[in-house]
């Protein structure tokens, strides 16, 4: 052997810090893509696809000669039919390789990538076969499943669980591609419950609270935006929060109150330092904060804008409120009543400072954006919800029933309208398949949730490059909510652990059927429900032992409870089956059947361009273009609003049109 170099050692600083037990779940290689596409682009180059944006590694055959310059490149989307990674900004997202004229398999080490396409130098006679996209993620186990009769729905299920399984390698991320592939606590905070959902959770995010902890012991309580904080300090409201938020979300799911004691006093002091920021003229509110991140309601428009329209300093100060009030629950589940009167008083005096600065006397929200009235609602900041619900349900009719929320009224949007009787509303956004939307991503080819709404345009250009990921996951919860109430496997506050949930679906035409399940630390739970037509309905839940349950029957005439030779209907409160553990099942017609049918004189203008063959019929063959006004009236009502616009022989048209339906 030749002799190695002499090389002289030199003094050092010691490590700093502690050394600990490992905490992270080990990262490996799990699902194997073979490329399904090798593209020869217009531009020239070789580009694999593999069909799915993921995150990992891969494996490239090589056999060139001695000294051959190999090179990958590694991209998320094409544009014009070439490679593209311009929108990964600084992030060279290559791997290099110089051939010792030996045949080898490549596989690069100490890093990864985040990316669907590869482009490859250097490499003769190239074949499909040749290369292997290698996802990588930490060990975290599937706990729920979750499937519709939609197509693109099921799509969008999978780009969620794509978009976790990226971003979950060692550190929730907010992207696995570009030059910031950081703990973002914004997105890792309003994503934990579908994570939870999805996966078992605990431990991953048991070691990024335990480093976040970590972080706010040598910043006086302060919450870097990201974690581990790799040198950035600056902090915000919602992202922050994170220190309350996520702990107690983890406690609900899981029922064990040692998250709790472990983060109780990271938890304290996020809210003793915006304290302290706030002092005594409400500092904390003219510091910087992200806001409705990415919401598409500011005044300034433009594709790159980043700021919503929602008050930021309203969303610091509510934000404050509720992270005291965490800390109040906490520290009453801990037996810690002190602190907990402590908190819940300055809950409570911060809840009715938002009250007094925000609200009018009616009860009106002085903040006009869909965001600002989801989160009154939540926390009930207006004594008149009614008119909360009626502003809100405008709000949504004049932007045509789409949604203009980012990253703070997004995640808890279709919930809260669930919760408050719009029904409607949040089907109508999941199902939408224009932009903004979920399924106007899918249609446009995504395999992951994007960054941005508009990340992409309509005809695939990307939008812009200054901060757009084709691979976050922060919009993704959107299957919190299918599983809560499209499935309706629902959590209660008052059981953690999930030792009772309350089934309480809401069913869809559209969707035809839904079906999930939950292997909770009580047991699997699971809902089923498939709509045989648009009148009847099968049901079938199943609780596990240790575990129960509350049904609520959707759309259930009352003699439908009244047979006894089901078990199902064996314990009856107030409207609902108490449920021990078991299978239960039943078929029944509904109260109102849920097809719709469509008429000139029954059907408002929206409903009827809500329904995407009757839209293209009304465009391509009438050519009408109505008002955004009038989309509450019937189209006859709006004839005869506009008789030379809508002339006699397009309204027997459309009629003769829509009996056919």
């Amino acid at each position: 052997m030749p002799e190695m170099p002499i090389e002289t050692a030199r003094l050092t600083e010691a490590p700093k810090g502690e050394l600990t037990e490992r905490m992270s779940l080990p990262i490996t290689i799990h699902e194997i893509f073979d490329a399904v596409e090798l593209i020869h682009t217009p531009a020239g180059e070789t580009v694999f696809d593999l069909g799915q944006e993921f995150a990992g590694l891969f494996s490239l055959r090589v056999h060139e000669p001695r000294g051959t310059r190999i090179r990958v490149q590694t991209g998320e989307i094409l544009q014009q039919g070439n490679f593209y990674n311009e929108n990964l900004r600084s992030a060279k997202s290559e791997y290099v390789y110089i051939s010792d004229g030996e045949e080898h398999l490549l596989v690069p080490h100490f890093t990864y990538y985040g990316y669907r396409y590869a482009k490859v130098e250097g490499v003769s006679d190239l074949k499909k076969e040749d290369f292997r996209g290698l996802s990588l993620y930490s060990d975290i186990q599937p706990v729920g499943t979750l499937e519709t009769g939609h197509a693109l729905v099921n799509r969008l299920i999978q780009n969620v669980q794509w978009g976790l399984k990226s971003n979950f390698i060692d550190v929730p991320t907010d992207c696995p591609q570009r030059d910031e592939r950081m703990g973002w606590t914004g997105d890792a905070q309003v994503f934990s419950p579908t994570a939870t959902y999805l996966e078992d959770t605990y431990a991953f995010y048991a070691k990024y609270l335990y480093d976040m902890a970590k972080e706010q012991s040598v910043r006086d309580g302060k919450v870097p935006d990201v974690i581990p904080s790799a040198g950035v300090d600056s902090t915000a409201c919602v992202w922050g929060d994170a220190a309350c938020i996520i702990p107690w979300n983890l406690y609900l799911f899981y029922g064990d109150k040692s998250i709790l004691e472990d983060q109780f006093e990271s938890m304290k002091s996020w809210v003793d330092y915006v304290r302290r920021v706030d002092g005594d003229n409400h500092g904390w509110r003219y510091v910087f904060h992200y806001g409705d991140w990415l919401a598409l309601d500011n005044p300034v428009q433009g594709a790159e804008q980043v700021m919503g329209g929602t008050d930021e300093e309203f969303i610091a100060n509510l934000y404050y409120a509720v992270s005291a009030s965490l800390v109040a629950k906490a520290a009453a589940v801990l037996g810690r009543e002190a602190e907990r009167e402590e908190y819940q008083k300055l809950s409570s005096e911060q809840f009715d400072i938002v009250k007094k600065e925000y609200y009018s006397v009616t009860g009106r929200c002085c903040i006009r954006t869909q965001t600002a009235l989801l989160l009154t609602l939540k926390y009930h900041l207006s004594d008149n919800e009614e008119l909360t619900k009626a502003q809100l349900r405008k709000l949504f009719d004049e932007n045509d029933g789409k949604l203009k929320t980012g990253f703070v009224g997004t995640p808890l949007m279709c919930n809260i309208l669930n919760e408050n009787g719009m029904d409607d509303i949040a089907y109508g956004l999941l199902l939408n398949e224009e932009y903004p939307g979920w399924l106007s991503e899918v249609k446009l080819g995504a395999t992951t949730v994007w960054e941005r709404w508009n990340s992409l345009l309509g005809d695939g250009t990307i939008s812009g490059i200054g901060m757009n990921s084709m691979n976050h996951y922060a919009y993704g919860s959107i299957l919190e909510w299918m599983f809560r109430h499209a499935a309706g496997i629902n959590t209660t506050d008052a059981a953690p652990g999930l030792r009772r949930v309350v089934f309480e679906p809401v069913l869809n035409w559209e969707l035809r059927c839904v079906s999930a399940s939950y292997d909770s630390p009580c047991g699997l739970y699971r809902c089923a429900w498939h709509l045989t037509d648009p009148a009847h309905v099968e049901l079938e839940v199943e609780v596990p032992f240790g575990g129960s349950a509350q049904l609520w029957l959707p759309l259930a005439p009352a003699p439908v409870m009244n047979d006894r030779t089901n078990p199902m209907f064996s314990n009856i409160q107030d409207g609902s089956c108490l449920l021990s553990a078991g299978t239960y099942k039943v078929c029944y017609e509904l109260t109102k059947p849920l097809g719709k049918k469509y008429s000139l004189d029954g059907s408002t203008v929206r409903e009827l361009l809500g329904n995407s063959q009757i839209a293209e019929f009304m465009e391509k063959e009438l050519a009408l273009d109505i008002p955004v006004q009038y989309m509450n009236n019937t189209m006859k009502e709006t004839a005869a609003l506009f008789p030379p616009a809508v002339a006699d022989w397009q309204m027997e048209r459309l009629g003769e049109y829509l009996q056919q339906l």
